[in-house]
């Protein structure tokens, strides 16, 4: 079954084990709004819709961030 574990692995794999995958990443967040402010004081809808954006980009990185431990992660048994 693909699961988030496998998405994980994929995603990181794409974004994380290149140049370009971490050029194209960081364009992502760029595009997300993810290293600026989402609030505009004049419009409660242009704030609504940045969120909406940057939700985008957090779940992105909690994917690739995130810890998700390996199938055989806490076994009792050495070997």
């Amino acid at each position: 079954m693909y699961g988030r574990a496998s998405t994980a692995r994929d995603m990181r794999a794409l974004f994380l084990g290149s140049d370009l995958g971490r050029r194209c990443l960081w364009d992502i967040f760029d595009w997300c709004g993810m290293h600026r402010h989402s609030f505009d004081p004049t419009n409660p809808h242009v704030t609504a819709y940045n969120e909406g954006r940057r939700g985008i980009g957090l779940k992105l990185a909690k994917l690739l961030y995130d810890h998700i431990p390996e199938e055989n992660e806490g076994d009792d048994h050495n070997g």
